[in-house]
């Protein structure tokens, strides 16, 4: 029984020794750094709040044009 639990913390470890390995080398290595995910996580916060300012345009545009509408219509 000792033999068998043995071996399976053994077979944790290592499995999670090359999954942790395998994580941090394709951080590193692969398409993305730390910095460059920082970037993206910045430029992702930019987008969002252009995105806002652009809605809240659009509605006062929208607003604008709904009003000289029915000025017209008048």
């Amino acid at each position: 029984m000792i033999f068998i639990k043995k071996n399976f913390f053994l077979f944790l470890f290592i499995t999670m020794t090359i999954v942790f390995f395998y994580y941090t080398i394709n951080i590193f290595y692969g398409e993305y750094s730390f910095s460059e995910i920082r970037k993206l996580e910045k430029d992702l916060k930019d987008l969002k709040s252009s995105n806002e300012k652009i809605d809240k345009e659009n509605k006062i545009l929208f607003e604008k044009y709904s009003n000289i509408n029915d000025n017209k219509s008048d």
